[in-house]
């Protein structure tokens, strides 16, 4: 282990349960707070170099912490208008616990809520809580006199004695292999929906003002569910003949860094690929050669997500409070994308780009108009993952308000704003909802789960068919044609046709376990693709494919 890694389990040793207990009093769910603090140690590891000079790092984390419980909460404002039109008898029984914990804490303003549980549950002396909600002494003593101070030192002690963190390695390892896109909402905030709904209060209003215009023409209007060729836009192209052998590389870093690296996104061609590091937040390599390093003056926090075949990439920034900045790189300058905060996570080669704001899709019809609201489907508050196909179909995964009202489902719209959902791909009664996560001319590419088990699932926009690929897990890309590359059992590429080409893992120090490997990036030849390997010292490198 690294004396990187050894500084940073210490720091997570010591202020994880703290931050657990903190996020419990803004949740009221000890699952959900040791979810959400733990996303918070995956950003701080994935920033380490930057934030292990803080002069307070926990700070920095109690922060993120606490934007990642409010923005749930944000959510839960349009969870629970659903819910509130729900029977009563289809509501879930409250327990005493919580209800007397919502009775103490929905009365509270957001800021005397947050110097409660700082001074209460995370120990912080007032002047630090002053200066951490830049007030003043006095007016921290005032909200804390007028709080519910002993239920908040009772509870603090009682989820720091409950909250047992996992393994730092483990967690390391989980931050180092993720991607930084939305994940699926958990029960647990569903469950809180229907807390504020039963109890009648509304706890936060929506960040950022007045939300904005639906695109138009409006994407809730409904189409035939079924997929004809006249709504796909580019015709057919015949596939290519399948490769017969693949050799890996490592992609090479600035002497010095590493030996972790991470792949964060690449062009259509397998040309361009976007990376980072804990030494560097952004790499850019250009066939294999790495070819810049570009920083946003001032920011630390940074990331390139997409880039498309004429090296036009777009990622974010976060903030001091964690909120992501949109950007777009084109000509070795960052140019900031129009609109508030937002994270964009495509663009295509007429430089379209998708992605969320307020964990709603949104799309930039161009890198200097205004983003467009996507508006979901009813019984839908939220995105999961937002891509775009060269012909503008955006793909979006709908998280519901209510999975006992509707699962999480998978949704087409075209470039004319009207939508369709996905078909139920051929599963077991058991499978309930799955997502998709990638698209690519006709195709789309994602993945159902049930009981820990990941079932790759592939849709064809032209017959509207829909196939299930068992024997693939893990992440899963599509190309134009319809091939996969997937990174479990073990890394392969898979044709139209069902045959299958291996993707080597020979390199340096190799780790034997494959539990950690992904593609994320396939090039429409199907000659070249990238993701990431384990290696034994329990890191990941980024690596790129070249087949012939």
């Amino acid at each position: 282990m690294t004396a990187h890694a050894t500084d940073f389990d210490g720091f997570y040793q010591r202020h994880y349960g703290a931050t657990v207990a903190m996020t419990y009093g803004f949740t009221a769910d000890l699952a959900e707070s040791q979810d959400i603090a733990q996303e918070a140690f995956c950003r701080a590891w994935q920033r380490w170099k930057v934030i292990s000079r803080y002069e307070q790092p926990a700070s920095w984390v109690r922060r993120v912490a606490t934007n990642l419980a409010l923005s749930r909460w944000r959510k839960l404002r349009v969870a629970s208008a659903y819910l509130a039109r729900q029977h009563q008898a289809d509501l879930p029984e409250l327990t005493p616990d919580h209800v007397d914990l919502m009775a103490a804490l929905r009365l509270l303003p957001v800021a005397q809520r947050k110097a409660l549980v700082l001074h209460y549950l995370v120990d912080l002396p007032i002047a630090e809580v002053a200066a951490e909600l830049g007030v003043s002494d006095g007016t921290v003593k005032g909200w804390l006199h007028r709080g519910r101070h002993t239920l908040a030192a009772e509870l603090g002690d009682e989820v720091r004695r409950a909250a047992s963190p996992p393994p730092a390695p483990e967690l390391r390892v989980r931050a180092d292999r993720r991607r930084l896109r939305r994940s699926i909402v958990t029960a647990a905030a569903a469950f809180l929906a229907v807390v504020i709904v039963v109890t009648g209060f509304q706890l936060l209003g929506r960040a950022g003002g007045q939300p904005m215009p639906p695109a138009s023409p409006n994407p809730s209007v409904s189409v035939d569910p079924s997929p004809s060729p006249s709504r796909i836009v580019a015709p057919a192209k015949p596939a290519p003949l399948a490769p017969t052998s693949c050799r890996v590389e490592q992609l090479p870093l600035p002497k010095g860094h590493g030996p972790a690296s991470h792949l964060s996104g690449g062009d259509p061609t397998g040309r361009f690929l976007l990376g980072s590091s804990n030494d560097t937040n952004i790499y850019i390599w250009d066939n294999g050669k790495l070819v810049a390093t570009p920083t946003l003056e001032g920011i630390d926090d940074s990331q390139l997500t997409d880039i498309n075949s004429a090296g036009v990439a777009v990622g974010y920034s976060l903030d001091q409070n964690s909120a992501t900045i949109p950007w777009l790189y084109r000509d070795g300058k960052f140019v900031r994308l129009p609109g508030g905060y937002a994270e964009p996570t495509a663009i295509n080669e007429q430089n379209v780009i998708v992605g969320t704001t307020g964990n709603l899709p949104v799309i930039w019809r161009t890198p200097e108009s205004q983003p467009e609201l996507l508006s979901l489907p009813e019984k839908y508050f939220s995105a999961a993952h937002v891509e775009i196909s060269e012909e503008g179909l955006v793909v979006v995964t709908a998280e519901s308000a209510s999975r006992s009202r509707g699962p999480n489902r998978a949704f087409v719209y075209y470039p004319d704003g009207t939508h369709i959902e996905l078909a139920q791909p051929p599963l077991t009664a058991d499978y309930v909802e799955w997502a998709a996560t990638r698209i690519r001319g006709d195709w789309v590419a994602g993945g159902a789960f049930l009981n820990g088990k990941h079932v790759t699932l592939r849709w064809n926009l032209r017959t509207g068919k829909s196939d299930a690929f068992p024997e693939l897990g893990g992440s899963v890309v599509v190309n134009e044609h319809g091939w996969l590359a997937a990174a479990q059992p073990r890394p392969v590429i898979r044709t139209d046709k069902g045959e299958q080409i291996p993707l080597p893992t020979n390199i340096p120090n190799v780790s034997e376990d494959g539990n950690y490997e992904a593609v994320y990036v396939f090039g429409d030849d199907g000659r070249s693709a990238a993701g990431e390997l384990a290696i034994r010292s329990g890191d990941n490198v980024a690596v790129r494919w070249v087949c012939q």
